[in-house]
């Protein structure tokens, strides 16, 4: 059969049962459609003529729901779950469905929207998102309609009691927004409680929710505007948002954002000196600070954030003091700072647990990965470190410190960056004298041992197989 001898809805019959109010057999005729549409599989096979035809059942349940609805919302859910399949993929239906079919979705999910403890009707108002989000998808008029005539609906529906609803209302708002940038500036003015449910949304894995969120996380303004306004636990969330979004190839925040995070990271360095007491653990500043370290660090990596932060002199000088008390509070007794050296000490995991959950966790490491990048060919900053005395602090840092995973790897490359074109900071690193006991224990359990060999006499670290190889036979 060819395709355009494929019928889909038998109009003839669906017409006469829904003047006689036979719900059941609509129901059971667009049961039909559905299948035979699912058959064939081709955008082609939905018409013009099966929008209209869909359009005055959609019509007819806005006018009779109220009256019968265990028989007309079955039917009506039927209709929407056949437009929302019709829509995926085909740009004519699309534009089809535009008069005869959206302002009756709107009358019929206002009525639904009454109905939160009725099943039947949670059920329709879900199929009836899902093809709204598949009516907007690539079609710019559609998304300009939609959110002109929905847009209040939909932000409302964002506060539904039925997750799905929750997560279908946010792909229709995700998908318009994606389209119309222009329209976030309309959403902005419900307030900060409209961000507040999104987040709140996306940290019970709505993903549409957080799809939203990183639209406006690009945005420029809009993190400096709402950080503020947030509860602590909001602001935790859209911090790992915004790491999220780095590197992965989709755009990260603006350059503008990250400079305000990195303002925030110097406006609370102190908060995680405050973790050295036992009861500043479970506050939130402290996890705050570190979720913004951990985010400007990683954007200070990618450019262009690299080349403003390191414009920025106070964040330099303010992470070289902090980690400089942090080393210091660290060597003056057993704390939250204190260097774990034998992994063996994390064995039990209690300890470990206890350890890797604390906001001081990975926190040094952070800072050196920071100082190494900030450094990076910048001259002036390399100057800035020398001068600071940060040498001699950075290369104390080369030790193993369970606490701080990568530490060592981060503190060579920041003396490489340092080094790198500056010879007065070559000098300072020639003029060292070597002091100090390794700890051999240490250097056992990561499989390693002291090595001197050649004619210069040199003591070089060496993995310990290598060494058992190179001793007589």
């Amino acid at each position: 059969m060819a395709l355009s001898e494929y019928v889909i809805i038998n109009k003839s019959a669906l017409e006469s049962n829904l003047r006689k109010k036979d719900w059941s057999v609509v129901c059971e005729l667009l049961r039909i459609s559905i299948t035979t549409f699912n058959t064939v599989k081709n955008e082609r096979v939905l018409t013009p003529d099966d929008a209209e035809t869909l359009g005055r059942v959609l019509r007819e349940a806005v006018l009779h729901a109220g009256e019968d609805p265990s028989a007309v919302l079955p039917a009506a859910t039927e209709c929407l779950r056949l437009l929302r399949n019709g829509c995926a993929n085909a740009p004519g239906f699309q534009a089809a469905v535009r008069a005869p079919c959206l302002e009756a979705t709107r009358g019929l999910l206002a009525r639904l929207a009454e109905r939160e403890d009725h099943q039947p009707a949670v059920l329709c108002l879900r199929t009836g998102l899902q093809f709204l989000g598949n009516a907007v998808v690539g079609c710019v008029e559609n998304q300009v309609l939609v959110w002109r005539d929905f847009s209040g609906m939909l932000i409302n529906f964002l506060e539904f009691h039925d997750e799905k609803v929750v997560n279908f209302a946010a792909m229709v708002i995700y998908n318009i927004l994606l389209g119309c940038p222009n329209a976030m500036s309309g959403i902005e003015t419900h307030g900060i409680e409209l961000f507040e449910s999104l987040i709140g949304h996306a940290m019970k894995d709505s993903e549409f929710a957080l799809f939203t969120l990183e639209l406006f996380l690009r945005r420029e303004g809009f993190l400096p505007d709402v950080y503020g306004r947030l509860g602590a636990e909001h602001r935790l969330f859209l911090l790992a948002a915004a790491h999220g979004m780095l590197g992965e190839g989709r755009g990260g925040p603006p350059t503008r954002s990250v400079a305000f995070l990195a303002g925030r990271l110097k406006q609370g360095a102190d908060d995680i000196l405050g973790t050295c007491e036992e009861r500043s653990v479970d506050r939130p500043e402290p996890r705050e600070v570190a979720g913004l370290l951990e985010l400007v660090a990683s954007a200070s990596g990618q450019s262009p954030y690299l080349e403003h932060l390191q414009q920025d002199t106070s964040l330099l000088v303010d992470c070289l003091f902090l980690l400089r008390s942090m080393h210091g509070l660290g060597r003056s007794g057993d704390n939250c700072f204190a260097p774990v050296r034998k992994l063996s000490e994390l064995t039990v995991s209690s300890r470990s647990a206890d350890v890797e959950e604390h906001p001081a966790f990975g926190f040094k490491a952070g800072l050196v990965r920071l100082l190494a990048n900030l450094c990076w060919r910048n001259r002036a900053n390399q100057d800035r470190v020398r001068e600071l005395d940060g040498i001699p602090l950075l290369l104390d840092c080369c030790n193993i410190d369970a606490r701080n995973p990568l530490i060592i790897q981060w503190a060579v490359l920041a003396v490489r960056n340092l080094c790198e074109g500056n010879a007065e900071n070559q000098a300072v690193i020639a003029g060292m004298n070597r002091q100090g006991v390794v700890d051999g224990a240490v250097l056992r359990e990561a499989g390693l041992t002291l090595h001197q060999g050649g004619g210069d006499g040199k003591i070089t670290v060496i993995p310990h197989e290598l060494a058992r190889a190179s001793e007589p036979v």
